[in-house]
């Protein structure tokens, strides 16, 4: 070996130490780092963890238990534990779909990246959020010596916060969209999917609520006064945006502070007296319940609720001579069981009387009952309860006593309500009605698909409560074809569950014998029922009903098989009538034809069915069979979000789901057809 090739070895020999030592450092530096990474990452995630203890613990004092100090400091430290997250795990967020084989958490960790959005997106959104209503949350923790409202302080802040509030809202909708790229939580560890089960329940709430807030404070009355009617729908007389007008009154509010209520019998608004009145009816009302005026206790004729509002405000203004009213707010029984699941038991001294969830239908039935002799003075005073009441209800919200409150419970009450159809706003003014449709508060009548739609109408009009005893059936099978086109066959089953009583059925029964509330309940169904499909829909074939002259109103028979009329602005309606005795059944079926059915794209088709839940119905049996044309490929089915199906069996060319409709249903259906 050469000197020069003896001293090249020597030298790598001496510089393998330093190679050593530099991986080793390398490896060191590494360790470090990672180990840096561990406890920041643990440290961020350990401190959420305790934050949600914290949060469910101060949520659960209610309202009045809320500390605003604390409150804030929890979403500032929140929101600084995300941003260390998301900072700190970055560099592993592109390797994530690839341990998706990883057990129990291998889906967690794939959806990670999305979960880091919804973080990072949320506690934005609640810093915003929190920054705007601090003060409205102090408000309601303060004192008042005077016993003033709180209300007119919470508007304030709510109106001071809007631009904070609208930030919040961008915020929240970066969290929505992050939340649709997760499609299954099923395979999520269980706590993880309780968090997101809650999440998905008050996700919709609180993007209703930060749109309702910007326009809040006006509603309020922060520009001046604000008159609103009250109606008061009875659900055992269904009518077409919830029930009977059983009471009614005006709320005048300002600043939001509530200056006046008045609430009584709706029997009495109509003081005609000394007026020319050419109001008449529409000609159901005046041909089967012999109306000879349109009065306003049947003023929510139409399903669109707005429509029947304009109506009812109208006549009422006509009635009792009042100055313009700028919108109306219906409610009905079910309501004020979910209101007073939320805010809690609420006294009434004038009736020496407390009223709960559980007890409401009972003391509003009780409250009904006369004795057997003074008729008329029975009839003056049968509705009594409902004034003191609504006086109750109201002093609970201006006292500000809010001890009794669940705040959780009472916003998903409130969500169950408006999306139910119990609670119903309609406002004159365009910026406010504009979001309370885009809400869906408004109880608006429309076929956003411009597709199929179905929607079963019941109108009670047998003078009586009978829906308390009767259950309804709907089972829609719809053909789709290849042309386009569609053929519908339509049943809807009807069951009186009352006690047969012997007594002949009568369209209209004097209350002299009848002692309490379920008597005027058990009383033979007299149904007008409308169903309103798509504009260009045609009646093929429909059953048809007969009702004997002895049992009507008008003292002629009935028979007839369904009619069809362009009712109301885009849509087909077809209607019939029929009566049901106590303990039977009757069924109704139409069959009809849907022109362009489908939406088209080259060999692709959709279809959209939409299915709105009557208002005031609070649950009823739904099966939908869709067929597709012979040879299609069945591509994709969406359901609206939100919507529990009991059974659903998707075949090749069928698609057949039923369910307890609580709330509308939208259902989509992606299909191919053969070249």
């Amino acid at each position: 070996m050469s000197a020069e090739e003896t001293a090249l070895t020597e030298s790598n020999t001496k510089s393998v130490p330093w190679i050593k030592y530099l991986l080793l450092g390398a490896a060191a530096l590494f360790l470090l780092w990672a180990g840096l990474k561990v406890w920041r990452i643990g440290s961020a995630a350990y401190s959420l963890w305790q934050l949600q203890a914290e949060a469910r613990a101060l949520a659960e004092g209610g309202l009045t238990g809320i500390d605003p100090d604390q409150a804030e400091e929890m979403v500032r430290t929140a929101r600084q534990d995300v941003a260390t997250l998301r900072k700190e795990t970055a560099v592993f967020m592109p390797l994530t779909p690839y341990f998706g084989w990883i057990p129990k958490m291998g889906p967690l960790i794939v959806a990670a990246p999305h979960l880091m959005e919804m973080a990072d997106a949320g506690t934005e959104t609640a810093a915003y959020a929190m920054r705007g209503l601090k003060p409205g949350l102090a408000a309601l923790q303060s004192e008042s010596e005077t016993g003033e409202s709180k209300l007119p302080q919470l508007v304030a802040a709510i109106d001071q916060a809007r631009p904070d509030l609208l930030q919040a809202a961008q915020s929240l909708d970066k969290v929505a969209a992050a939340r649709s790229q997760i499609d299954d939580v099923n395979q999520f560890p269980s706590s993880v999917q309780e968090l997101m089960t809650l999440f998905d329940e008050m996700l919709p709430l609180a993007q209703d609520g930060l749109k309702l807030a910007q326009v809040l404070p006006q509603m309020a009355g922060v520009d001046g006064p604000r008159r609103y009617l009250i109606l008061a729908q009875n659900e055992d007389e269904l009518r077409a945006t919830g029930g009977f007008i059983s009471g009614t009154g005006v709320v005048v509010v300002e600043n939001g502070r509530i200056l006046s209520l008045d609430f009584g019998d709706a029997y009495g608004v109509d003081d005609l007296a000394g007026k020319p009145y050419e109001e008449y009816p529409p000609q159901p009302l005046y041909e089967l319940m012999q109306l000879d005026y349109f009065l306003f206790r049947d003023a929510n004729y139409w399903p669109d609720f707005p429509t029947s509002a304009e109506k009812a405000m109208s006549l009422y203004e006509y009635g009792q001579d009042y100055p313009p009213l700028d919108g109306v707010i219906a409610i009905d029984q079910h309501f004020l069981e979910l209101l007073l699941g939320g805010l809690g038991p609420i006294a009434i001294p004038e009736l020496e009387l407390e009223v709960s969830a559980e007890t409401l239908l009972d003391d509003l039935r009780a409250s009904w009952r006369k004795g057997a002799d003074d008729n008329q003075a029975w009839w003056a005073t049968r509705k009594a309860f409902l004034g003191p009441f609504a006086a109750a209800i109201m002093q609970k919200l201006e006292s500000g006593d809010l001890s009794d409150v669940k705040p959780k419970v009472l916003l998903l009450n409130m969500s169950q309500a408006v999306h139910g159809k119990h609670l119903q706003i309609y406002m004159r003014d365009p910026v406010e009605a504009a979001v309370l449709d885009e809400i869906d508060w408004d109880g608006r009548l429309e076929n956003n698909a411009g597709q199929d739609f179905l929607l079963a109408l019941d109108m009670n009009m047998g003078f009586n409560k009978a829906n308390v005893y009767v259950e309804r059936e709907i089972d829609y099978a719809v053909d789709l074809l290849a042309d386009d086109t569609a053929v519908a066959n339509l049943t809807i089953k009807y069951t009186h569950t009352g006690a047969d009583t012997g007594q002949p059925c009568t369209q209209y029964s004097p209350y002299q014998d009848i002692t309490n509330y379920l008597q005027v309940a058990n009383k033979c169904y007299f149904n007008y029922l409308r169903v309103y499909t798509p504009q260009q829909a045609h009646l093929l074939d429909s059953s048809e009903h007969f009702v004997p002259a002895a049992a009507l109103m008008n003292k002629t028979n009935w028979q007839s098989t369904a009619t069809e009329s362009p009712e109301f602005a885009d849509f087909m309606t077809f209607a019939n009538f029929f009566y049901l005795p106590q303990g039977q059944q009757a069924r109704v079926s139409l069959q009809y034809q849907i022109p362009d059915a489908v939406v088209t794209q080259g060999n692709q088709r959709q279809y959209t069915l939409t299915i709105p839940k009557q208002a005031s119905v609070q649950s009823q049996p739904l099966s939908v069979n869709v067929a597709l044309p012979d040879g299609a490929q069945l591509d994709e089915v969406t359901f609206q979000p939100g919507v529990l199906y009991d059974t659903a069996v998707l075949t090749e060319n069928t698609i057949q789901f039923t369910t307890q409709q609580t709330t509308d249903i939208v259902i989509k259906i992606t299909y191919t057809l053969p070249n």
